[in-house]
């Protein structure tokens, strides 16, 4: 515990699946959604677009991430891509945190 690094307790892949499974349950749960009228429809549209697209990003800073820690092939910055994941899992969280409050006042 002395000697350790916070490279020890800091996982940017765990980061990723956090997001990864965030968004996830986003898409789970936009397909359950009901839709009553045009406007729903275009705005769970526009909430599902944002969780793929943020899905994208998060699956290729994870594939970026597998290939710098199994190999000697330094893709990007490894800083750049602890702060990439992190970013990635704070807005995938206040993404799910919006959706979850809306569907709970609908």
């Amino acid at each position: 515990m002395i000697n350790s690094t916070w490279k020890m307790y800091f996982s940017a892949i765990d980061f990723v699946f956090f997001g990864l499974t965030l968004n996830l349950s986003n898409i789970n749960e936009m397909i359950n959604m009901k839709e009553n009228d045009e406007n729903s429809k275009k705005e769970k549209l526009s909430k599902q677009f944002w969780s793929i697209l943020i899905l994208i990003f998060l699956s290729i800073n994870l594939g970026c991430l597998y290939v710098a820690e199994n190999s000697n092939v330094q893709i990007l910055n490894p800083i750049a891509l602890n702060i990439t994941s992190v970013l990635l899992c704070f807005l995938s969280l206040g993404f799910s945190y919006k959706l979850i409050v809306k569907l709970s006042t609908v």
